[in-house]
């Protein structure tokens, strides 16, 4: 019996997601989609749900729907460190409407981190004892976003 070279441990249901995601966002139905790339509707379900498709129907679905072969099953240079390449991951596996959001967050973020960190110690404390959750009952930016101010 003749070993493999290596063990590819790759999340295809995250695939799957992506090129769903794609998909709706172009405004195709699984049928429309499947018509295209030339494959049963089935077998387009089972490839969104995680079913392992072949490099050729990578390379149809990536062509139809106008995204690299890279983009479409996520890969990053390995120079990339892993953390970014974990952000990443996150990224392609929303809509890019999440995406938006997402980043948009984070550039509001890191901007409070920076400022804050030009502060004095005293107004730093009293910058994120304002995200405290209010009597009101509502949750403060940190509660939404599920982090703790330091």
């Amino acid at each position: 019996m003749a070993k493999k070279a290596f063990d590819l441990q790759y999340d295809y249901a995250g695939l799957g997601r992506r090129i769903q995601i794609l998909r709706k966002e172009r405004g195709y139905t699984q049928e429309q989609l499947a018509e295209k790339i030339n494959c049963s509707v089935t077998h387009l379900a089972r490839i969104e749900h995680g079913f392992r498709p072949s490099l050729e129907w990578l390379l149809q679905i990536s062509l139809f729907l106008n995204i690299s072969l890279d983009d479409l099953i996520g890969i990053t240079p390995s120079s990339q460190s892993p953390i970014l390449r974990e952000v990443i991951q996150l990224f392609l596996a929303h809509s890019t409407h999440h995406q938006q959001l997402a980043l948009r967050m984070l550039i509001t973020f890191f901007s409070s981190l920076e400022q804050a960190e030009n502060k004095p110690r005293n107004k730093t404390l009293n910058m994120a004892a304002s995200y405290a959750p209010s009597s009101s009952g509502k949750d403060s930016a940190f509660e939404t976003w599920n982090c703790r101010p330091v």
